[in-house]
């Protein structure tokens, strides 16, 4: 601080608190100065010690570090403490831009501590250095009273100058934000350079009574000595200092420069204040002190008024003011320019200064410019200096204190920045300090029903936290209770089913409480607990609560005891065990391999109640095993050991009307790959008409069709008087299901409970034997293939307008001043279309017309549109000139004389894919294709006749069916390379991939829940949607509850798909739960599919779409409905989703509640 201070003695070692003015005294400015120092220290420490060593408080937290555009790095305005230091960036700056630094200074330190102003590459830590800056009214006029027109105080300025650290190499895991970094340890390190000071001592005299003239501090004037370090480095290896005694108090601006003679503000009051001729003076300004670089330090020769001339070859840097920057000055020394800084050998290692005044530097201690010490002298009591063991001690600068804070972690590759991580701190504030504490509730266990798995199981006890601000419970503070896991409720008031979300007040004691409720299928459920605010934010950590079904398969079983249960671990394989050793029903069949098992079970008795156990080993058949008209049936097995193969059926075993189905432990597989077409789908396993169906624990395979016609299980409804019979309760569970090349998983149709959980289902590689010419042949794929060559047509006029008077003929536009109008002649063309050769130039496209006049003058019976205007022409000719006309003249002025024959205008996206315009005899036709412009011109000039037809829209047909003859004749595509190379990148392209792994549907069904099932492979993973009995607004039909939840899918298009449709589709549903799945669609070119999740349809008042992850879909999740509920009690969310890759994230109606979707 270079201020008019008679001294500056704050030390915080002494423990002052305050300073006590006395009565009658004389008040001192170092009194009032030291009395601010303590305040500061005070509040700085406090707020250092509160905070640490760097903090941002929450909702102003400033300093942010931002990557921007064209490789700049914002800083965020905002609040930053470093070091107790309170810092506010009142605005966003760019690194370059910055307040308290000139503009591009360099900010980019190397591992040396060189800086740059272009970073190279590497991982950066970007920090923050603040320090405080002596302010006086020559860096702020408004420091100077305008009513006396001089300044009286000054001031400290806080500086915060944002810089970024080279620390490592670009991906360097070991440069954090916390960790202990070599580079920025050192780069931090205040150097440890000192200095001591002392009068100089008295000489030894012989005489002990004479007195020591020259010895102490020998002016009669008090002063405040300052020593600066000036060029920076170590002592006695380069390093040098100036000093001042006055506190280097004078300075004054510097208003020009005429080579060596400067014009200055003033100059002072006199030749002790001022300056002086034979003085050093430092020219500088704010820019340089700001960057911590010294000035130009020079000798004056003379002063005449304001003007004063330089010694310019003692100048150490430049004197022109030119090379100065912002607010020019100057600034006062007394020590005869810059002092090399050595530690002599001689005299203590001291230094003289002047009148006295000593100072000894540390022996190879490193020095920083700017560094500053004062050593107060005064006249009669000599230096006032701290010792140590009765000698002058060393000290450390006394400023400038500079304090560093991390802000951010980035890399920088080539130019461009990447976050990496935010370093700064946050804290709230005192008031918002509120926590949250677990209470009770936690743990629970309910009894599920088994008969009735859509009832939810309540817990006995609340769910109970409590929310305190230290020791004080906190009375009216939010609690949002959400369900995490599972399908239970919140405070569920029969037969309603509760709420996924509930907020809570705490009551007088601090406590909030809530009633769970599990559902009857998940094993184990959580619930999770967040203090929020009037925004709905959380505040703090969130508590988590977990419960279990309490069953029969979740309790351990020890068959250590009982031999025969060996390999059974739990209570409920236990049980069921021995009751199916008692007998399942009627009949107990054991079936072994080898033996006529197929004849066996085709003797069972009609009616009867059957268990059937196979025993480990194959069992073999050609033809599909039909149980019909049995009781209660029970199957199993051994697992995977137990194999029931049929090579040549679509179906293994067939159920139908039985009254239950009971299948468990068992490997059931239809291998054969079927060409033939099967009008209904069958499953490897088939139940149809039976009332109960339960899979358990099963591996089941189906073989591959040429179409989408078989799946590994079919249940559903039957016939029964005209009238439809569905199944009461479908459960599959737990199983391994895999598909033939395009088929299905399970299809559930007209079941009025379902619940499908637990499953593995996969797609199995396509067989030799089936190539893609083998499937083309399926008709659907053969149409969807031939839209890859022609789909979307369009008059191709909408695109490209060809003039009205023009006729195309083949790929050219004809233009004549013809008596006839172009619609009568693009009429002829169509009835005579050209062939190849007629459009292979502009001279055949003249010949072909002429030809075609000729035949339309001769055939006058059916051609009245030129029967007309041939006659006028005769008639006329003939009258003036007698001349009977030859056909050629007639035919030329039928025409109108000469044709002019041109390209047709051309499509704007010929681009190889895409738009393409063809000519189809009179017409222009536009379509999408994904084989190129070129190629389609050939085939339309090959196949001409074939697509020309007396309209648009049958032309369209045409090329339609011409696209059809391309799929399925190879020698067809032989002849266009093109069409060919197409078709095998759509060989090569086939992948594994199957249809639709589960689907609900049929005109029956009130719940179902499909819940933890991995899924992959397929085009579309679940499906669950009931028909429509018509098209009126009262013709839905729609299941009472609809539970997607927890399911993950890796999904893909096959190659006929030029776009796909959705992963989860729900249609006409009360309650719709569509929650935690995780959608991963795999990308295909530009191909992708439609929408994550589609939910359409009559929907009810209760619709949640929570916590999805979708990939690569155009629309994440899209909610269409019929129309709104009628209920006023409407709760529609769609909350915390991700779509990776999506336009949008939630496209839905404006009552749907949306909240934290990305994006």
């Amino acid at each position: 601080m270079k201020g008019d201070f008679s001294r500056l003695r704050f030390d915080p070692a002494r423990q002052y608190e305050a300073v006590l003015l006395q009565q009658g005294r004389v008040a001192l400015d170092a009194d009032s100065n030291e009395a601010s120092a303590i305040q500061l220290h005070r509040d700085r420490r406090t707020a250092a010690d509160l905070i640490g060593p760097s903090g941002a408080p929450q909702g102003d937290a400033g300093f942010a570090i931002t990557v921007e555009a064209a490789g700049k790095l914002g800083v965020g305005a905002g609040t930053l403490y470093v070091d107790g230091v309170r810092c506010m960036n009142p605005g966003k700056f760019l690194h370059d831009a910055q307040p308290f630094l000139p503009a591009g200074a360099p900010v980019f330190v190397a591992a040396d501590g060189s800086r740059s102003a272009s970073p190279p590459d590497g991982r950066y830590i970007a920090f923050v250095d603040v320090w405080h800056r002596h302010v006086t009214a020559i860096e702020d006029d408004e420091l100077v009273e305008e009513s006396l027109g001089v300044d009286t105080t000054t001031r400290l300025q806080v500086v915060e100058q944002v810089g970024f650290l080279r620390a490592g190499d670009a991906g360097d895991g070991a440069v954090t934000c916390d960790a202990a970094v070599p580079g920025w340890t050192s780069f931090i390190q205040r150097p440890n350079g000192t200095i001591a000071a002392r009068g100089k001592p008295a000489d030894t005299e012989a005489n002990p009574c004479a007195f020591p003239e020259t010895a102490g501090y020998q002016r009669l004037e008090n002063h405040l000595y300052r020593v600066e370090i000036h060029k920076p480095g170590t002592a006695g290896g380069g390093a040098t200092f100036k000093w001042s005694r006055d506190n280097a108090a004078f300075a004054t601006r510097w208003l020009e420069s005429n080579g060596d003679t400067l014009t200055l503000a003033e100059t002072g009051r006199d030749a002790v204040s001022g300056l002086s001729p034979g003085q050093w003076i430092e020219l500088t300004d704010d820019d340089a002190e700001l960057a911590g670089r010294p000035g130009t330090l020079v000798r004056i020769v003379s002063l005449t008024g304001n003007r004063v001339r330089l010694d310019a070859p003692t100048a150490d840097g430049p004197i022109a003011i030119s090379s100065f920057g912002r607010n020019p000055k100057v600034r006062a020394w007394d020590s005869p320019g810059a002092v090399a800084i050595t530690v002599p050998g001689t005299n203590d290692g001291f230094l003289p200064l002047e009148s006295g005044l000593e100072v000894a530097f540390l022996a190879g201690g490193a020095y920083r410019s700017g560094d500053w010490w004062v050593i107060p002298a005064r006249s009669g009591s000599g230096i006032d200096w701290p010792e140590s063991g009765g000698a002058p001690a060393q000290q450390s600068p006394q400023g400038i204190e500079h304090a560093y804070a991390r802000l951010a972690v980035l890399d920088c590759t080539g130019g461009a920045w990447t976050f990496v991580g935010d370093c700064r701190p946050l804290f709230p504030p005192l008031t918002r300090m509120r926590q949250l504490a677990l209470l009770g509730g936690d743990g629970q266990e309910a009894l599920p029903d088994p008969t009735q798995p859509m009832r939810l199981c309540p817990l006995a006890d609340l769910l109970r936290v409590g929310v305190f601000r230290g020791t004080m419970p906190v009375q009216n503070a939010r609690v949002r209770f959400t369900v995490l896991s599972g399908s239970g409720g919140l405070n569920v008031i029969p037969p309603a089913s509760g709420f996924s979300s509930v907020i809570a007040l705490t009551d007088d004691k601090g406590e909030a409480t809530v009633a769970w409720a599990l559902d009857a299928a998940t094993a184990t459920q959580q619930v999770r607990a967040e203090l929020i605010d009037s925004t709905d934010e959380r505040v703090g950590l969130a508590v988590t609560f977990g419960a279990s079904l309490s069953t029969a398969a979740r309790v351990s079983y020890d068959p250590a005891a009982t031999p025969s249960l060996a390999g059974i671990v739990t209570v409920q394989r236990a049980i069921e065990e021995l009751a199916n050793r008692v007998g399942g029903g009627c009949v107990e069949v054991t079936l072994s391999p080898g033996t006529d098992w197929v004849k066996t079970l085709s003797e069972l008795p009609k009616g009867e109640d059957v268990t059937i156990c196979f025993r480990q080993g194959r069992f073999e058949t050609r033809e599909p095993v039909i149980l019909t008209g049995l009781g209660h049936v029970v199957i199993h097995g051994g697992g995977a050991a137990s194999q029931v193969l049929c090579s040549e059926g679509e179906s293994v075993l067939e159920f139908i009307d039985c009254a239950s189905l009971s299948m468990r432990e068992l490997t059931v597989a239809a291998t054969a790959d079927l060409l033939d077409h099967k009008p209904r789908r069958r499953g490897a396993i088939t139940a149809i008409g039976v009332d109960t169906v339960t899979l358990e624990d099963l591996t089941v395979t189906c073989g591959t069709a040429r179409g989408n016609e078989r799946t590994c299980v079919t249940v559903s409804g039957t016939q029964r008087d005209g009238k439809p019979v569905p199944v009461s309760f479908v459960r599959i569970v737990d199983c391994a299901f895999t598909c033939g090349f395009g088929q299905d998983g399970v299809l559930v149709t007209d079941a009025i409970d379902s619940v499908i959980e637990g499953n593995r289902l996969r797609v199995s590689h396509l067989p030799e034997r089936f190539t893609l010419e083998e499937l083309a042949a399926d008709p659907r794929r053969h149409g969807m293939l031939a839209r890859h060559l022609a789909r979307d047509f369009t008059p191709a006029e909408t695109r490209t307008p060809v003039p009205g008077n023009a006729v195309l003929v083949g790929p050219y536009a004809v233009s004549m001043a013809s008596m006839v109008e172009a619609p009568e002649w693009r009429k002829l063309i169509a009835a005579e279309p050209p062939a190849a050769a007629d459009t292979a130039s502009t001279d055949a496209v003249q010949a072909y017309m002429r030809r075609l006049t000729d035949k339309a003058l001769a055939d006058t019976s059916a051609t009245s549109a030129f029967r007309a205007p041939a006659d006028r022409v005769r008639k006329v000719m003939g009258r003036q000139t007698g001349i009977q006309l030859s056909p050629e003249l007639l035919g030329d002025l039928i025409r109108g004389g000469e044709m002019t024959v041109a390209e047709a205008p051309k499509p704007a996206a010929t681009d190889g894919k895409g738009l393409i315009t063809i000519p189809a005899g009179q017409w222009r036709v536009a379509f999408e294709s994904e084989i190129d412009q070129e190629t389609w011109i050939r085939i339309a000039r090959e196949f001409a006749q074939e697509i020309t037809a007396e309209t648009e829209e049958r032309t369209w047909d045409a090329i339609a069916d011409l696209t059809r003859r391309f799929v399925a004749d190879p020698d067809l595509r032989a002849k266009f390379p093109a069409v060919a190379a197409w078709f095998e990148r759509l060989r090569k392209g086939l992948g594994v991939v199957g249809g639709q792994a589960i689907v609900v549907a049929g005109g029956q069904g009130r719940t179902t829940r499909i819940a933890r099932n991995d899924i992959a492979a397929f085009l579309e993973g679940v499906h669950v949607a009931l028909a429509r009995e018509g098209d009126g607004p009262g013709d839905h039909r729609d299941f009472a509850s609809v539970a997607v939840i927890a399911n993950r899918m890796a999904l893909r298009l096959p190659v006929e798909y030029l776009w796909g449709g959705h992963g989860i589709y729900v249609g006409n549903a009360a309650q719709v739960r569509v929650n935690e799945n995780e959608i991963d669609f795999a990308p295909g070119n530009d191909r992708r599919f439609h929408e994550g999740i589609r939910i359409w349809g009559w929907l009810g008042r209760f619709l949640h779409a929570n916590a999805n992850a979708i990939t690569l879909a155009r629309i994440g999740i899209r909610v269409v409905s019929e129309g709104k509920p009628q209920d006023e009690t409407v709760q529609w969310l769609a909350a915390d989703n991700l779509a990776v890759g999506a336009g949008v994230c939630v496209e839905a109606p404006g009552w749907m509640r949306l909240r934290d979707n990305v994006p």
